[in-house]
């Protein structure tokens, strides 16, 4: 027979220790969210400005015959397509960020594809009059 152990003494519950986040990753958390907004009050700007794009593309058309195909490619590239570009920047920005890992230059990086859309529309809105 073996002698009478006592029972193990219950240690009450300790949490773990917060551990306090570096300087460097709550400014990539601002920076991201700062940069996200700024990007998507842009693509809304952009939206709004579209609506008065399609009449004054075709302003200098006159009596020529105007391509309206290329407006609609325009806008569609634009308005589409920045808004493909926005959706990504905001899911790629919060799975980053959930992953605590940099985000500050996906919305950069979006900013500047809308230029190059930007651009490519603008080029098409070139060929509109003939």
């Amino acid at each position: 027979m073996q002698p009478h152990q006592p029972a193990p003494q219950m240690q009450p519950y300790q949490p773990h220790p917060k551990v306090k986040e570096s300087a460097g990753r709550q400014a990539d958390l601002v920076v991201s969210i700062v940069l996200t907004m700024l990007y998507g009050t842009a693509m809304g700007l952009i939206w709004f400005l579209s609506l008065f794009l399609s009449a004054f593309a075709t302003d200098s058309c006159g009596a020529q015959t105007c391509r309206y195909e290329y407006l609609a490619w325009a806008l569609g590239i634009t308005d589409i397509g920045g808004g493909v570009v926005l959706l990504a920047v905001l899911i790629a920005v919060a799975v980053r960020l959930g992953r605590r890992r940099t985000a500050w230059w996906i919305p950069l990086v979006g900013i500047g594809i809308q230029v190059i859309l930007m651009a490519i529309s603008l080029q098409l809105i070139e060929q509109i009059p003939g």
